[in-house]
């Protein structure tokens, strides 16, 4: 036998809910289609927003970084400029300086020239010599105290205080046979010996500072 019993019957359904038309529907699906229009419209505003900010960043990267290399290139310039211009001084005054040095060497070799020339005018007019042989000799004696080949010789007691004055002048040679108060002006054309006291002592006056000057006369008075 059949368990089970299947009996139909006639109803009514009840309508809990509003029909929806195809308007409605029409209108739903154009909500939907313009939200999501909305969203990629913000989609594309956003992504468009964020590019045009990193294009920003990277501009202003970029500005830093040439900025930095300017700043590093001017400051290297300035460097190198503030170095060249501190060597320039000082090439200018060691010129100077080196100038300077030559003009006193060359004063003081003339006037030591001038001053050997006296002394050999001095010294030959006692000796009852020719103007014109005391001219020739004073002129030889001239060109050799320019040229540094005129040789001094005098006593070892004499030699280190005469080596300290005229070494860049004359040549200073020790004659261990001289008297302190003997000397002997020599080159390669002519011999001269002369008191060293008596006819060294205008040299004294124009080229030794009044310090050494009295040393060296204490030195000799002393010999």
């Amino acid at each position: 036998m059949n368990g089970f019993l299947v009996s139909v019957k006639e109803c009514e359904l009840l309508k809990q809910t509003l029909e929806i038309t195809p308007d409605e529907i029409q209108q739903g699906l154009a909500e939907c289609r313009r939200e999501q229009k909305a969203k990629q419209r913000i989609k594309q505003y956003a992504d468009k927003v964020r590019q045009e900010c990193d294009a920003l960043r990277r501009e202003a990267q970029q500005i830093v970084a040439k900025a930095e290399i300017t700043v590093k290139e001017q400051e290297k310039a300035w460097r190198t400029q503030l170095r060249q211009e501190v060597v320039a001084e000082s090439i200018n005054w060691l010129v100077e300086q080196a100038e300077l040095e030559k003009h006193l060497v060359i004063v003081l070799q003339e006037r030591i020239c001038q001053q050997v020339k006296s002394v050999l005018k001095a010294w030959s007019q006692k000796q009852n010599i020719s103007e014109n042989l005391i001219n020739q000799l004073t002129e030889q004696i001239g060109e050799a105290t320019n040229k540094q080949s005129l040789v001094l010789s005098v006593s070892s007691e004499q030699a280190d205080a005469l080596r300290k004055i005229f070494a860049e002048q004359m040549q200073i040679r020790i004659r261990p046979d001289f008297a302190p108060w003997q000397a002997e002006l020599s080159s390669s054309c002519m011999t001269l010996r002369f008191d060293l006291y008596e006819h060294l002592e205008r040299l004294l006056e124009t080229c030794v500072p009044t310090m050494k000057k009295t040393h060296l006369r204490g030195t000799c008075d002393a010999n």
